[in-house]
């Protein structure tokens, strides 16, 4: 090999190996545009006299695989909070926030940062985050995705030693028909296997509709405990069966537990249900221009106290530090935003998990102890609840069934709250049908409360416009006002129903965020063999179709005496609108669904029918036994839809339907049409 030859093969070699080794220049300019990023939100930290952030491996590394999900997918909705956090606790850090940006023409990261500022400014200065991550993509197109993500290590909270045994046991009460035992007779036995067995038929093909992995459901019968069935799965990842023993999260049927506690306390005389409840806190009071002194248990239990919808409990991971109770009502941490007094006491009517909050504090200084403990002790131990607690205890964490998000995805963590009365509540199927029995025991049975005080929490509370109790909805399903309540955390929904004087009930827990609709169909099914049995009067087909048509036709007249306040014409009804709105409002119905219209196929039905139109919008409501007045208050509260919807001055045409589900559902469907 001569010179030239050896001169030729180093410059290839040295080329090739160039090739290899040399940094990227993407990878190099992700790198520093990142560093540069960390170095933006320090530098709007320190402006703003905030401790600057340590920059986290761990959290980049989470944050640039995120982001780089985003970039290649090309869609936000790639990544979740509930992925972003199982990275993280895998990891043992307590899940924060994050938030990312897509820029064509890449700005600086100051500009970055100072959007970000704008709009999540306090989570950007809060001093509840120690370190950061950042991630940085570019995508084929030369399109620039960035993002940051705030969090803090925390030590696992999930506790690992039982909670201390009650101080004065109170010995277990013997109320019969609490163990699943019947004594029913032959007749009421087959009646019972009807319903079952229908059960036992539709169940799978209900859950695979609703997504949902699994679920218990238990029946009550004339206040024994005689049926309870697990179907599906405890977690969609190992296909581990779903047992009736699984506990849950049952969020808020908490507040009916809270309520039973809270009137322990009024049969006890240690408190009234007119207490004023800040005469007792003195540890927290509620931002508001209105008296306060008007807040007592009972408006608490009813949500009549003036507290808003909106405040939603904590729900955490399991990892440090969760906030304390007066913390979250001042709103640090997830609720994110503090509990204040909105309207004047016993004035309005709004479910408010704030409220239940506020009893929690208020019991927990009644007491002397954490509401945990006197629940356990003063309901749970003497009902023989082994199952249940507010406590998180480790033989509960072994049996508890996964909770699932609406892609059908399991969460891993366990949800850690310290709003316990709102939503922390931890039972299984047969555990809470205990309770409920306990409810319906006769007034001569030894019992954790007098049936007074039963009776009085499922009837309608003072101005909840007989929707509501102390601790239990009111529903009216066809002339019969069934007490119950739902539940709601992630990953899980709950459910059930008391028929008081048939002393009657059912119990519906399921591990998905979509167990709505699941429920619903159950419950459902329940009423209607109840009515075809005789245990429920009901209406007939003839009254319920009289007081469909009634609600259709007095809706029609509230929007069309709204239109002539502002001097518009009336909405014409059409026949062949009126009847696709029908068919829509059945569907909703039939999946007791309120997405479960078929709406976007309107246009080509209509053609077919050879009527055409330039325009035409939609919209519904939906509720328990909701009237003409109510689905018209509905639309009317939500302004600009309302003059979208109705008041514009360029539809001439109406169609409405209303169908019924199972349940007591009503589902609206309107249509307004622009021909």
């Amino acid at each position: 090999m001569n010179t030239w030859q050896k001169w030729l093969l180093a410059t290839i070699l040295s080329v090739f190996l160039l090739g290899i080794f040399a940094p990227n220049s993407t990878q190099v300019t992700q790198d520093t545009n990142r560093t540069l990023l960390f170095e933006a939100v320090n530098r709007a930290r320190e402006d703003n006299n905030a401790p600057a952030l340590t920059l986290s491996e761990v959290l980049s590394r989470v944050a640039q695989s995120s982001i780089e999900t985003v970039g290649i997918t090309g869609s936000y909705s790639a990544i979740s909070i509930d992925s972003v956090g199982r990275l993280l606790n895998a990891e043992a850090y307590r899940y924060a926030t994050f938030w990312y940006v897509m820029q064509a023409n890449m700005r600086d990261m100051n500009d970055v940062v100072a959007t970000w500022m704008t709009n999540y400014r306090n989570d950007m200065l809060s001093t509840e985050f120690t370190e950061i991550g950042t991630g940085y993509y570019i995508d084929r197109y030369g399109d620039s995705y960035m993002m940051i993500l705030l969090a803090r290590r925390g030590e696992s909270v999930l506790p690992t030693t039982m909670p201390a045994p009650c101080a004065n046991p109170i010995p277990p009460y013997a109320i019969a028909g609490q163990d699943l035992t019947s004594s029913k007779s032959p007749e009421r036995v087959a009646q019972i296997r009807v319903l079952t067995d229908l059960y036992d038929t539709l169940v799978q093909n209900w859950l695979n509709d609703a997504i949902v992995p699994g679920a218990v459901i238990g029946l009550i019968d004339s206040g024994e405990f005689v049926w309870v069935r697990a179907y599906g799965y405890r977690d969609a990842r190992t296909y581990a069966r779903m047992t009736t023993d699984m506990v849950f999260g049952v969020a808020s049927l908490s507040k009916p537990i809270a309520s039973v506690a809270t009137m322990q306390l009024v049969e006890h005389g240690v408190i009234t249900l007119d207490t004023p409840v800040f005469d007792v806190i003195n540890t927290w009071r509620p931002d508001t221009p209105y008296d306060i002194h008007g807040i007592t248990p009972y408006r608490l239990m009813s949500h009549t106290a003036g507290f808003p919808t909106a405040n939603s409990p904590i729900f955490g991971e399991n990892y440090s530090p969760l906030p304390s109770l007066i913390d979250s009502l001042n709103g640090i941490g997830r609720r994110g935003r503090a509990v204040t007094l909105e309207n004047p006491p016993g004035t309005t009517f709004a479910y408010s998990n704030g409220g239940y909050s506020v009893l929690q504090l208020f019991l927990e200084t009644v007491t002397g102890e954490p509401f945990a403990d006197y629940a356990r002790c003063h309901i749970f131990e003497p009902l023989g609840m082994r199952m249940s607690d507010f406590y998180l205890r480790p033989d509960i964490q072994r049996i508890h069934a996964t909770g699932h998000n609406e892609a059908g995805d399991p969460l891993p963590d366990f949800q850690m709250m310290v709003d316990l009365t709102a939503a922390g509540l931890h039972t299984s199927v047969p555990d809470f049908a205990r309770w409920i029995v306990a409810m319906l025991a006769d007034e001569n049975t030894p019992n954790i409360l007098s049936k007074g005080s039963i009776k009085l929490m499922m009837s309608p509370a003072e101005g909840t416009n007989e929707q509501y109790g102390l601790g239990f909805y009111l529903t009216n399903w066809q002339g019969t006002i069934i007490p119950n309540h739902t539940g709601s955390t992630p990953g899980f929904r709950s459910y059930f129903q008391i028929l008081p004087d048939k002393r009657h009930a059912i119990i519906v827990l399921t591990n998905s965020s979509n167990g709505e609709i699941f429920n619903n169909r159950v419950t459902g099914q329940w009423l209607q063999w109840l009515k075809s049995i005789g245990d429920i009067q009901g209406l007939s087909a003839e009254q319920l179709e009289a007081e469909r048509r009634e609600n259709i036709t007095r809706l029609i007249q509230l929007i069309n005496d709204e239109r002539a306040r502002y001097q518009l014409p009336p909405l014409l009804t059409n026949e062949l609108v009126m009847r696709d709105a029908q068919s829509n409002s059945q569907m909703m119905a039939s999946r007791d669904d309120v997405d479960g219209h078929d709406m976007g196929r309107f246009p080509e039905r209509m053609t077919s029918l050879n009527y055409f139109f330039d325009y035409y919008y939609y919209w519904s409501a939906f509720g328990s036994q909701l009237d003409a007045q109510g689905a018209f208050n509905v639309w009317k509260n939500r302004e600009s839809t309302f003059a979208q919807l109705f008041l514009d001055e360029t539809f001439d045409e109406i169609g409405i339907g209303l169908s019924t589900s199972g349940n007591g559902v009503n589902y609206y469907a309107v249509i307004v049409v622009r021909r």
